[in-house]
């Protein structure tokens, strides 16, 4: 049995489509994808389309992002965040829909099976040896005790990268990796390889410890995880 993770994909279903076109899984696998599935690319509503049915052949665990937080406040009516998150891709989503913010209700062109399924996002994921969430965790704090700041929002760079008290892997997207190639920093493992902004969509095997990329232009690569330190 093998996990596969999925770093932020951004609605890029061209390089979701090559990377499952080139992984070998089968119905006891694993994949687990750490949010921002949608906005900033084209394809969001097709994105979410292909992880529900995958649901149906394989286990899927799917987190929430910081995008998918704005989407929920967004449709809630929190003020101001509808305008901050079409900046920051939602526009990109509507379209996708094909409906936009000046639709007297837009939520209704968002079929019900995507809101639950965007409702039911889990904050983080946790098994024997690893811990996945999609931006990071405060290194001090039990899981139940963090904030939404730290699960959603907060980026990682080299004066926050800690391991955690749990002494568990965490693994997370949210920050990214320009070069495009996933990082290791033996307790922190970051995959958001910028798939939206000509990089790379990354899925790393948790068993083999590699990692499979693909692009929205449909070319794949396997790469390592490059080594860091702290």
């Amino acid at each position: 049995m093998t996990t596969y993770v999925i770093g932020d994909i951004h609605g890029c279903f061209s390089a979701l489509t090559c990377l499952f076109n080139k992984l070998t899984w089968t119905p006891q696998d694993t994949f687990v994808f750490l949010g921002d599935m949608i906005d900033r690319g084209e394809n969001s509503k097709e994105v979410i389309d292909f992880i529900l049915c995958l649901k149906k052949q394989v286990k899927v665990i799917c987190l929430k992002g910081n995008h998918e937080v704005m989407l929920l406040k967004a449709a809630e009516g929190h003020q101001g965040v509808l305008s901050a998150w079409l900046t920051y891709g939602g526009v990109e989503t509507l379209d996708s829909y094909q409906t936009n913010e000046d639709e007297e209700d837009w939520t209704m062109a968002i079929p019900q099976a995507h809101w639950i399924f965007f409702e039911n996002l889990l904050p983080y994921y946790e098994t024997v040896d690893y811990i996945f969430v999609h931006a990071g965790l405060d290194p001090f704090l039990p899981l139940k005790l963090q904030s939404e700041n730290d699960l959603f929002w907060e980026h990682l760079h080299n004066g926050n990268i800690k391991a955690h008290q749990s002494g568990k892997t965490i693994i997370v997207g949210h920050t990214i990796l320009k070069e495009g190639y996933v990082y290791d920093y033996g307790h922190t493992i970051m995959t958001d390889t910028a798939a939206f902004a000509g990089g790379w969509l990354s899925c790393y095997d948790l068993e083999q410890k590699v990692v499979h990329q693909a692009n929205i232009q449909s070319q794949y690569r396997q790469t390592n995880p490059i080594k860091q330190s702290t």
